[in-house]
């Protein structure tokens, strides 16, 4: 029988404060890159529940207000493990919540506050960097969408 490979859904959390200013953290997996905090989804896990175990996990956080935001892909990423996982990623816009940040210091270290424009002008992860501009073409009509999966 013959090794099949399958998509790993991943769920991801772009926190905005009330000041309209998105988190972003330090990420261990992709050297001296920002993330915005998330992670894989469990088998028998539902994505809302993935969505608050990892904000619980990474930040102290749990989400009381989100909505889904962006569903995007990534097909072989040269940098993620061995190059050969498709990767299914459902963001969410989350605007609400309750708990103290604090990092995990493990997956995410050094994070920031800072306005979404800001936040395009360093190191963030290719993903986390199409999330930020996808959210601002759309912070204003709330529209949800996908954006076709890359092969690297």
């Amino acid at each position: 029988m013959s090794d099949e490979h399958h998509p790993e859904v991943i769920v991801g959390a772009l926190l905005v404060d009330e000041e309209g200013r998105v988190f972003v953290a330090r990420f261990s997996k992709v050297r001296d890159h920002y993330v915005v905090p998330g992670g894989h989804v469990e088998y028998g896990e539902t994505i809302g529940a993935a969505l608050v175990r990892e904000l619980q996990e990474e930040t102290g956080l749990t989400p009381t207000r989100y909505r889904l935001l962006r569903v995007g892909e990534r097909i072989r990423p040269r940098l993620y493990k061995d190059g050969t996982h498709h990767l299914v990623y459902l963001d969410f816009l989350v605007d609400g919540w309750t708990g103290e940040l604090r990092l995990d210091e493990d997956e995410l270290t050094e994070g920031v506050w800072l306005a979404p424009e800001a936040a395009l002008e360093i190191q963030l992860s290719l993903t986390t960097g199409q999330l930020v501009r996808y959210y601002l073409e759309h912070r204003e009509d709330g529209a949800c969408g996908y954006q076709i999966g890359l092969v690297d």
